[in-house]
């Protein structure tokens, strides 16, 4: 018996519509290739999105993880590293001069050049051609690093976890507050002061070379 859903095909029907089967079938086969393709780049983009997503939690998690590695710096030279020191140095000054407690363009761009100061702290070029500088600055970030003192969460601890870019915590602005007045209060004992000496002292002696 025959299936009424797939009747033998007549040898005597015209050529035309043989043909036009043969072109449905033809369709049938493009557009489960082209479903295929698109299907696999979605799949990929889902992995990659799926593998930015774990390494920004690793990240969120484990702060100076990335910090620990080799730097990611490929290229680096004198200028490139006086320029970043006197960027970081200029974005201090302008916290001792302003409260920067509401300006979360100023929060990003300070934890970016925190963190390429940490880059340029590990790489070997640094270390090699400047390492009494580069033993400076390792000093000024471990100061960083423990301000305010006695504290879960410093802030330079903040600085690593990209502050501003994703997330802004109450404790972070409280932080750079207080820097700010401290310095108001008298920039002598100010703990700005004493980086500012710290960055101006490398820069002077890197200019120097």
């Amino acid at each position: 018996m025959n299936d009424f859903k797939k009747p033998p095909i007549n040898r005597e029907e015209p050529r035309d519509y043989i043909g036009r089967a043969h072109y449905l079938e033809r369709d049938k086969k493009e557009e489960a290739e082209r479903y295929q393709a698109v299907a696999q780049k979605n799949i990929g983009f889902m992995l990659v999105s799926l593998v930015v997503i774990i390494r920004k939690i690793f990240f969120f998690l484990f702060p100076f993880a990335k910090s620990s590695n080799r730097s990611e710096i490929t290229t680096l030279d004198q200028q490139y590293v006086t320029d970043q020191l006197l960027i970081f140095k200029q974005m201090l000054l302008l916290l001792a001069r302003d409260d920067q407690g509401e300006n979360l363009k100023y929060i990003q761009d300070l934890s970016e050049v925190w963190h390429k100061l940490n880059e340029i702290c590990q790489n070997d070029y640094m270390l090699k051609q400047f390492p009494s500088q580069a033993l400076k600055l390792k000093l000024l970030i471990k100061q960083i690093l423990n301000y305010p003192p006695h504290e879960d969460h410093s802030f330079g601890s903040y600085l690593f976890k990209h502050v501003g870019m994703e997330w802004t915590p109450f404790p972070f602005l409280e932080i750079l507050k207080k820097l700010h007045y401290s310095y108001q209060k008298d920039p002598r004992l100010s703990e700005l002061s004493v980086w500012l000496s710290f960055l101006s002292e490398i820069i002077k002696e890197l200019e120097e070379r």
